[in-house]
């Protein structure tokens, strides 16, 4: 079988219009990409008893059934994911399914969560005839078994056994419909203890945002950041490190000695239990019998409007490699809309994805002389990829998932003793974006969005050394949200402009306002 390149593509909770996501089919299959992973959640038309789960930003069954076309007419495959059994809430906000709550996910001893998500199968199949796999996500079920019933089996069977259980019982429900079935792998990494009792009908979906090279100074347990153990922080990455301020992260003595125990010959750590092999798992994952697809990050974690892909090269390079070597089924792509970049501006980074998951031999010079976009200069093409990079995580007028005090994180930064350090970042990206403008003059997407990186870096440059914005700040903010508003128009479908334009200029907003800019 011949290594798959895929492309994850999430439609909630704001989605791309069709032709914008036919457009991007076209880059992908030009670029030798193989299918789309159409992440709908809840933006899927559900019908019957599933009708209350379907948002109000939901795709139509013509759009379902133009993008299906499109795909086969492009040689992709695709797999589509609907609601999922772990993050839940599209589920559990609807009063009729209530009752299947079990912390922020379904009961899974309850059949009757089990014939939810067997009904979501069918439906998603029926509008995609030619998909062999449907993905059922399954990530990040920080807090379960609190249920009664739940708890009662858990009790007897193990966690681990309480989540493999119900995926058998879905397998048995969907036999004999002629299709396999994804789920991520995290919390099988966390809970192992039951996986050679897993139906095989399931491909893990193994994903790692941060590791790279062939020994790592981290550690995964599984997969967001409260999963990871930092073995030696000086040793990583400018930007990762920056990421990894993160408290959550654990510290190599907070190894679980079951994992430990059980994952030993995987990890490989070194003698002195500062470096560990990376990405691990294909090889555990492939020893018990399941196939596996490695699911990368080409931008950094949370926030960024632009690809930042600078550092993630040798993340997705290593990646790659390690697939083949260890027998992965093929390696994806993720992207999380619309918490990070736009379609388009993603696009550079994806192209490199693509030639990275085809030759991971190549170097970086032979993989930026062959991803240069059309109408580009080289030096053009290195300096946006090396934009924003260091500057978005955590600085307090980033793009976040939660919204918060710019002057709490502010005194955060001062009392940690990371102001000046912080304001080095700022001033570098300042210096490379003025360089980028300099040598790409075309007016674009692209050229606009680092302007207004630029914007945010001078905004809180000026925050660190304790002056008050400069007087034309609102003004200018105006400007970049009229322009995002008209490109917006193009890009986003109706029901989804004004979210993504919240989502991108309203922290700054508040900002301005409090700190009583005109």
């Amino acid at each position: 079988m011949a290594f798959r390149k895929l492309q994850h593509v999430s439609l909630a909770p704001a989605g791309w219009p069709v032709e914008r996501l036919k457009s991007l089919f076209d880059f992908f299959a030009r670029n030798g990409g193989d299918g789309i992973l159409l992440d709908y959640n809840d933006a899927f038309p559900y019908s019957g008893t599933l009708n209350s789960i379907r948002a109000v930003n939901a795709y139509s069954e013509k759009e379902i059934r133009e993008l299906c076309a499109h795909a086969e007419k492009r040689g992709l495959e695709l797999l589509p994911k609907g609601v999922s059994f772990s993050h839940s809430g599209p589920i559990l906000n609807c009063p009729e399914f209530a009752h299947l709550a079990d912390g922020k996910a379904l009961n899974l001893a309850l059949e009757e969560s089990v014939e939810l998500l067997a009904e979501s199968t069918r439906q998603l199949a029926t509008l995609h005839p030619g998909s062999r796999m449907i993905h059922l996500g399954g990530d990040e079920i920080f807090r379960f078994a609190l249920a009664p019933e739940s708890h009662a089996f858990a009790h007897r069977h193990g966690k681990s056994g309480l989540y493999v259980e119900f995926l058998n019982r879905f397998a048995e429900r969907m036999k004999g419909c002629g299709l396999s079935f994804g789920i991520w792998s995290d919390m099988l990494i966390r809970y192992p203890e039951a996986i050679d009792s897993l139906n095989r009908d399931y491909t893990i979906f193994y994903w790692d945002y941060w590791s790279f090279g062939d020994r790592c100074p981290i550690l995964s347990l599984g997969g967001g950041c409260s999963d990871l153990v930092v073995l030696d922080r000086d040793a990583l990455l400018r930007d990762l490190g920056k990421i990894l301020r993160n408290s959550g992260v654990r510290p190599p003595e907070e190894i679980p000695c079951g994992l430990a125990e059980r994952y030993s010959r995987y990890w490989e750590m070194s003698e002195d239990r500062r470096r560990a092999k990376s990405f691990p798992y294909i090889r555990f994952f492939r020893d018990h019998g399941f196939p596996v697809i490695s699911s990368c990050l080409t931008y950094p974690e949370k926030g960024s409007v632009l690809s930042n892909f600078a550092e993630k090269l040798d993340h997705v390079r290593s990646f790659a490699k390690r697939s083949r070597e260890d027998g992965a089924e093929g390696i994806m792509s993720c992207y999380w809309s619309p918490f990070w970049p736009d379609l388009q501006l993603l696009e550079p980074a994806i192209g490199i994805f693509l030639a990275l998951s085809e030759n991971p031999e190549q170097d970086n010079r032979q993989i930026l002389e062959r991803c240069v976009p059309e109408g580009w200069t080289r030096k053009a093409f290195e300096l946006y990829l090396r934009t924003a990079n260091d500057f978005e995580f955590n600085d307090f007028l980033s793009i976040e998932w939660t919204s918060a005090d710019y002057r709490k994180q502010l005194d955060w930064l001062r009392r940690a003793g990371l102001a000046e350090e912080e304001l080095a970042r700022c001033e570098e990206t300042i210096r490379t974006g003025e360089a980028f403008l300099a040598e790409h003059p075309e007016k674009d997407c692209f050229r606009e969005t680092v302007e207004e990186l630029l914007f945010r870096a001078e905004l809180e440059r000026s925050a660190l050394e304790g002056r008050t914005p400069p007087a034309d700040a609102m003004r200018k903010l105006e400007h970049f949200e009229t322009a995002f508003r008209d490109r917006n128009r193009t890009i986003s479908r109706p029901a989804d402009a004004a979210f993504r334009e919240r989502q991108r200029f309203q922290a700054l907003r508040d900002f301005l306002t409090v700190s009583g800019a005109e």
